[in-house]
C-alpha cells in the first residue's frame, strides 16, 4: 500500500505540465503497482497488504485517492499570488472499475481518502504557519472549532495550571515567550466505546 501511495503523486503532478484537466486510471493498473509492496509486507499485515487478487479494491481506491490528494498540497498561503501564471490543478482524478454499479464500499473508501487527506493537509497548514500567526491561543481556537464541529471534548490548560502542576521543563521554556502557552487536549469518546474493553489511543 505504501508503494502504491508513493507512486500516485508523480502521476498527478504530471498533469500540470501538459495541463491535463482530467486523468483516469484503471484499478487493475493500480493493482499491478501495489503488488510491488507485497514482498515487504509483514506476515500479520492487514488485507491491504495481501497479494493480488486478494487485495480488496477498496484498499486500492483509498491509497490511490489519498496519494493523489496529498500530491496536490502546496504551502502557498503566505506566498505572493502571481496572476499571470496561476497554479494549475487537475479538475478530477478518476479511478475506473469494471462494475456496472459502483459498490458502496468503494464509494466509502474514496470518501475516507478525502477525509484523511483533508485532515493531513489541515495539519500541514498549522505546522507550516509562521509562529507569529499560529500562536498557542490560535491553536486553542482551532481545537475548539474542531471540538464543536466533530463532537470532541476540548481542554486547554493555561500558564497558571502549567506552572503549578509539574510542567517545569515546559514552563521554563514557554515563559520566555510573549504569547501565553497552552496544553491542549482533544478527546473523542464514541458512544460505542467500552472503556473496560478498549484501551485509549493517545497521540502526542
Amino acid at each position: 500500500a505504501g508503494v502504491l501511495r508513493a507512486s500516485i503523486p508523480p502521476a498527478v503532478k504530471n498533469c500540470a505540465s501538459p495541463k491535463l484537466v482530467k486523468r483516469a486510471t484503471p484499478l487493475e493498473a493500480l493493482r499491478k503497482v501495489s503488488d510491488v509492496s507485497e514482498a515487504a509486507a509483514p506476515k500479520n499485515a492487514g488485507p491491504c497488504a495481501q497479494s493480488s487478487p486478494a487485495r480488496p479494491k477498496a484498499c486500492l481506491i483509498e491509497e490511490a485517492g489519498l496519494g493523489a490528494l496529498l500530491a496536490l498540497y502546496a504551502n502557498d498561503l503566505y506566498k505572493s499570488k502571481n496572476s499571470d501564471d496561476p497554479k494549475f490543478l487537475p479538475a478530477s482524478f478518476s479511478l475506473l472499475t469494471s462494475e456496472q454499479n459502483v459498490p458502496d464500499n468503494l464509494r466509502a473508501a474514496a470518501r475516507k481518502a478525502e477525509a484523511v487527506a483533508h485532515g493531513i493537509c489541515y495539519t500541514r497548514d498549522l505546522v507550516n504557519g509562521p509562529a507569529n500567526v499560529i500562536t498557542p491561543s490560535r491553536l486553542e481556537e482551532e481545537a475548539q472549532t474542531l471540538a464543536r464541529k466533530y463532537g470532541f471534548q476540548c481542554t486547554a490548560l493555561g500558564p497558571d495550571y502549567l506552572r503549578d502542576n509539574g510542567y517545569g521543563a515546559f514552563w521554563a521554556v514557554a515563559r520566555g515567550a510573549t504569547p501565553e502557552p497552552r496544553r491542549i487536549i482533544l478527546e473523542y469518546r464514541p458512544e460505542s466505546l467500552d472503556p473496560d474493553q478498549q484501551k485509549p489511543l493517545i497521540i502526542v
